[in-house]
């Protein structure tokens, strides 16, 4: 997993720990759909390829959950849980299903 999506600090903690290796970038629920959350971002960060994967945590309340997550890129292939944390994975590219 390199290129994904998360909740605000999720993203911004993956992304600084792996010096990059892995981007997180920052999303948030909006009328029911997924989209970019712009506050310290660069729109250019969410038109790379290929995203397969969206991080949230417990504790923050941005909307993403497994059911906004369905509801917005489809059932995910796999889910991941550490902690706070849960990871989902998809077997394609979630990017173009980004609502912008």
């Amino acid at each position: 997993l390199h290129y994904g999506y998360g909740s605000f600090w999720s993203a911004a903690t993956t992304t600084a720990h792996s010096k990059g290796k892995v981007k997180v970038r920052q999303v948030v629920v909006r009328d029911g759909k997924v989209k970019p959350y712009m506050w310290f971002a660069d729109q250019a960060w969410y038109t790379q390829t290929p995203a397969r994967f969206l991080v949230f945590d417990s504790f923050e309340d941005f909307g993403l959950n497994l059911e906004s997550a369905t509801r917005n890129f489809g059932p995910p292939a796999r889910i991941h849980t550490d902690g706070i944390y849960t990871v989902l994975v998809w077997d394609k590219d979630i990017t173009p299903l980004l609502a912008q």
